[in-house]
């Protein structure tokens, strides 16, 4: 692995993990099991991504939300982006509100903006509610909330090589708490950019 891929990733991580001490060190203090302060954060590297990711999505009971820089689904009803589109979907279909929110970054031209509009179509078409961020700033987020309790936040975006082919390190947040702030964020910082 090159040295500033390796860098980014350990800085995100590290941020991930410094975010959620103060939670977990309140869930040890408090000594209560199953609390909504207790968090339990687990590494996921490489493809264990998207195994749990699709495990938490099948899993879902009232709501994913999905923040995203990146989210390339190619159509390819194998690949594992397409995958995740296609788990969303069935979400959807059985009940739980699902909405993604993408970046979009002003140039009609550029890729990001092309891949994330053709998979914010796919979505809508199937039921869920999608949005973008503002032009203005961009949005580097990958972030997945579900059920308000399980978050996931790290180097992944949605795209066959962060899924597959790369080394990229993300982590899993068991904390209603965590959760709770994360969502606050997307909606405050992201969606009123």
């Amino acid at each position: 692995m090159n040295r500033p891929l390796a860098a980014r990733i350990f800085a995100t991580v590290l941020a991930a993990v410094l975010a959620v001490a103060p939670f977990c060190a309140d869930a040890g203090a408090a000594g209560k099991g199953g609390s909504s302060g207790e968090a339990s954060v687990r590494l996921l590297k490489d493809r264990e991504y998207v195994r749990d990711l699709i495990r938490a999505i099948d899993g879902a009971q009232e709501e994913i939300v999905v923040c995203m820089f990146l989210f390339r689904a190619s159509g390819y009803p194998g690949s594992y982006p397409d995958r995740v589109v296609e788990r969303l979907l069935k979400a959807a279909r059985r009940g739980v509100r699902v909405e993604v929110v993408l970046e979009r970054g002003g140039d009609p031209t550029g890729t990001v903006d092309r891949d994330n509009e053709a998979t914010r179509r796919r979505l809508e078409q199937g039921g869920v509610r999608t949005r973008t961020d503002s032009p203005r700033r961009t949005t580097h987020t990958k972030l997945v909330v579900i059920d308000r309790r399980t978050t996931f936040v790290g180097s992944h975006n949605l795209t066959h090589s962060a899924l597959k082919m790369n080394h990229e390190m993300s982590v899993v947040i068991d904390s209603s708490a965590v959760a709770a702030e994360t969502l606050q964020y997307i909606r405050t910082a992201v969606l009123r950019d």
